[in-house]
């Protein structure tokens, strides 16, 4: 809810924009402490790396809605991403446990699809909601969805056993993922795509606000757009990554992205044109960030959720990169933005063209 609602967050703050971004920057950046606790989840099992982190994410909504200022932003901002990344690699290790190498497309991607929704479902409540109350009202109802979902994941949720092969050290697979090959590729390009996504999605509602004069309910409908598009994106990689092969797949989006990144002077002069190019950019984003999860899962298969954990702190870190940059090439108008972001994309698809998954790991 942050980037399409940032005018209203910046006025109810007395903040600029550039220290808002900045404050959003810190928060993602800091928040790439996530594997250094996501690891419990290898050590004492995906449940209890589920509750951890929605705990953390709780606390940091209750903070943002109940002391409203700019310290508690940023701090709130770095707890409510922080849990983030350490329920995220929790489920999707969970899941990639469960389900061969072969098929997990489907099954990581239907999961993905609660992203979307939440644009389509949630984020134009929220703008109503601002526009009526306040901007940190919502954060006290996220709150509460939070201490909801805890208690059902206590209730609901199976108790699993230790997945690290190396249960002497907690840490043991942290220390893995840096030296393998793999991993640092994936990682990187990950830094990569997920900065030029920055670049754009940081400010898309700056951007719509001052050219087409948006008001708050407007910025949540094209939010909602945007979250149809990423539905479709996600979407299509449920339907196609199994078919295509993972690593083609997000080579496809990227490709896809970047395409999409440099049709804005086409696409940029009318309403109806900015929001057909942001959706373009939102299911090109997503048909290739939601094909990584799945190659990132195979990586490391016996510290999975350590692995996915590290790729999480990687795109907070270039999202927190993206998002530092963004408000400097803005100021040059959106194209520099576009054009900045196809060249990450570009050097992201070289690193993968240079990726070489081993044959997966069998599933007990």
């Amino acid at each position: 809810m942050v980037y399409p609602f940032l005018p209203a967050i910046s006025s109810g703050l007395h903040e600029d924009l550039t220290t808002i971004t900045l404050a959003i920057s810190f928060s993602m950046a800091a928040s790439a402490l996530g594997p250094f606790i996501a690891p419990v989840a290898d050590r004492h099992g995906r449940r209890t790396g589920l509750l951890i982190g929605l705990l953390i994410f709780t606390i940091g909504c209750g903070l943002m809605g109940f002391f409203p200022g700019y310290w508690t932003f940023l701090v709130g901002l770095l707890l409510i991403n922080l849990g983030d990344n350490i329920f995220l690699p929790s489920m999707q290790a969970y899941i990639s446990d469960r389900v061969s190498y072969e098929k997990r497309g489907a099954y990581i991607g239907a999961t993905e699809l609660a992203w979307a929704l939440s644009f389509i479902l949630v984020i134009p409540l929220i703008g109503l909601l601002i526009q009526a109350t306040w901007w940190n009202i919502p954060y006290i109802v996220l709150g509460g969805l939070g201490l909801a979902m805890i208690l059902v994941t206590l209730l609901r949720f199976p108790i699993d056993r230790s997945h690290l092969e190396e249960t002497r050290s907690l840490y043991a697979g942290l220390a893995k993922v840096f030296k393998v090959r793999n991993a640092r590729l994936i990682l990187t390009a990950g830094i990569l795509m997920v900065a030029a996504n920055g670049l754009i999605n940081v400010l898309f509602g700056v951007w719509m606000e001052d050219s087409f004069g948006l008001q708050i309910t407007a910025l949540g409908l094209a939010s909602m757009i945007i979250g149809f598009s990423e539905l479709g994106g996600e979407s299509l990689t449920t339907l196609f990554s199994d078919r295509l092969g993972k690593e083609r797949s997000l080579i496809l989006g990227l490709v896809g992205n970047t395409l999409a990144v440099l049709s804005l002077p086409l696409l940029g002069s009318t309403v109806l044109g900015a929001l057909v190019w942001l959706s373009l950019f939102a299911i090109s984003f997503e048909f290739g960030v939601t094909s990584s999860w799945m190659v990132v899962s195979e990586v490391l298969p016996a510290a999975r959720a350590t692995m996915i954990a590290v790729y999480i702190a990687a795109l907070s870190l270039g999202f927190a990169f993206g998002s530092v940059l963004a408000p400097h090439l803005f100021v040059m108008g959106m194209f520099t933005n576009a054009i900045t972001a196809a060249g990450f994309n570009i050097l992201a698809i070289i690193l993968i063209t240079c990726f070489r998954l081993p044959k997966p790991a069998p599933i007990e």
